[in-house]
């Protein structure tokens, strides 16, 4: 999982830099980049935002197992402490 999350960063990082640098290089002298320097620039750049995406839903995941497992507990201690048993 920790492999999983490293490479989307990876991903974030370098689909982000690579897309900027070369999107920064087509404004700098529009008429001599080539077809495939817009290509590969739009493609970088989707590739970054694909993967921060992915590491936004991967962190809303994660908050939302923790807040499940808070829950989890605060139900354990209520029902620990009053002798009854709440169902969540």
């Amino acid at each position: 999982m920790k492999f999983k999350k490293l490479l989307k960063q990876i991903g974030a990082f370098f689909g982000s830099t690579a897309g900027l640098f070369f999107l920064d290089a087509i404004l700098y002298n529009p008429f001599a980049a080539p077809m495939w320097g817009y290509a590969l620039a739009l493609f970088s750049l989707s590739l970054g935002g694909l993967s921060i995406h992915a590491l936004l839903q991967d962190a809303k995941k994660e908050k939302a197992q923790k807040e499940l497992e808070l829950s989890k507990k605060i139900v354990h201690l209520i029902s620990e402490k009053y002798g009854k048993t709440i169902l969540a």
